[in-house]
């Protein structure tokens, strides 16, 4: 995920690729159906049409190609739902709840302060500075594995997403294309995916394969990191990523081409840290990006500056018992992190805020922050906060 990308979920990426911390969240198909169904039906009265989705087209195929026939057409916010709460310059909105938006199994990107664009298990949601639109249904249900939940969207214009089932998907000028089937391997089918152009984006998946956008259509599978596999990816623009694999490793993508892994850090250099994969990556830029790994008992965060990577100060005691802590970075001095417990904090100029209990009790979903004086955050109970910089 990019600096405006908040995907909350890891596409596994450990030694052993089958484990996936996106696993925790899914649901059974009569439950997705259920959910798929009365999003729906919220919207009945208000005309919202849903039509039919295409079945996966393989990835040979142009993405282009599908942005007419079977393309889901953008919804906007319908005059029944109310606009959200604003938030106070420098702090967070009171959280907004509208009744046809359903945010379970989300990921969030943010291209603008009036443009965003939220998942749910088969739908996306747009908010457009004042509220969130009616549910549009991107893919058909059937089965968990087709959640929908990492999108990227570099402008207002454009976005990918991505889902369960090794589908991608392109938005474009209002309308979402039908899937794209990029991954074919339905074991360990899972994507996440970061785009710094409409022309350029990376979807990667468990088994350390990358998949790259050209602004018409996906490419074949490039096994990048095969040993540990892949669990984050960020792209802050069309010619620099940044991905993190299962252990504790990074590579970077720059003149059209990936690096070899580079390990950060190893439990025994540093005693206490535990197994896993760097998560949560966020990149503002080809020099700044953070990354969220684990020490027992505690989340740390690790920032890569200067082409250096550094510990940053510890935010205590992990309150996420799912492990899942979402990271947005505006700048190099400004970044938002949510938790499982309700709270946000913010890095400001290398130092991290006390926990700012914004949804007590609720575990956020995902953040994103296109810019240092706007933020947008959901949580698992389908509300959404906002927050405005400035004094």
């Amino acid at each position: 995920m990019g600096s405006r990308d908040s995907t909350q979920r890891s596409s596994g990426g450990t030694g052993s690729p089958g484990r996936s911390r996106l696993r925790h969240r899914l649901v059974s198909v009569a439950a997705a159906a259920a959910v798929a169904l009365a999003s729906l039906s919220a919207c009945g009265a208000g005309g919202v049409v849903s039509p039919s989705v295409s079945a996966p087209t393989s990835a040979t195929a142009s993405a282009t190609a599908h942005s007419t026939g079977s393309a889901s057409p953008a919804a906007s916010p319908s005059a029944t739902e109310a606009a959200c709460p604003k938030a106070a310059a420098g702090g967070w909105s009171a959280p907004c709840q509208q009744q046809a938006v359903w945010f379970e199994g989300a990921a969030l990107s943010c291209a603008s302060s009036t443009f965003c664009m939220a998942t749910g298990i088969a739908e996306t949601f747009t908010y457009n500075g004042s509220g969130w639109s009616s549910p549009v249904q991107i893919n058909g249900i059937t089965g968990a594995d087709y959640s929908i939940h990492s999108v990227s969207c570099p402008t207002t214009s454009f976005c990918a997403a991505v889902d369960q089932g090794g589908n991608a998907y392109t938005y474009s000028n209002g309308q979402w294309s039908a899937p794209v089937n990029i991954n074919t391997n339905t074991s360990f089918a899972s994507l996440e995916v970061s785009c710094g152009s409409p022309s350029f984006c990376v979807a990667i998946d468990q088994l350390g394969n990358a998949y790259t956008y050209n602004g018409s259509s996906w490419s074949s599978p490039s096994a990048i990191d095969p040993t540990d596999g892949l669990s984050a990816i960020s792209c802050p623009s069309a010619n620099f990523c940044m991905a993190a694999d299962g252990g504790y490793g990074y590579l970077t993508y720059s003149g059209g081409s990936w690096s070899a892994p580079t390990v950060i850090m190893t439990p025994a250099l540093l005693p206490g840290l535990t197994s896993g994969p760097l998560d949560n990556l966020s990149c503002a830029s080809s020099s700044f990006c953070m990354a969220e790994g684990s020490l027992t008992g505690t989340d740390a965060f690790w920032v890569f500056s200067g082409g250096k990577w550094s510990e940053s100060t510890l935010l205590g005691t992990a309150s996420n018992s799912n492990g899942i802590q979402p990271v947005s970075c505006a700048s190099s001095s400004f970044c938002v992190m949510v938790d499982g417990s309700g709270n946000a904090y913010i890095y400001s100029n290398g130092t991290w805020s006390a926990p700012d209990p914004i949804d007590p009790g609720n575990e956020m979903e995902g953040v994103s922050c296109p810019t240092s004086s706007f933020c947008e955050a959901i949580d698992d109970t389908n509300s959404s906060f906002t927050y405005s910089g400035g004094s």
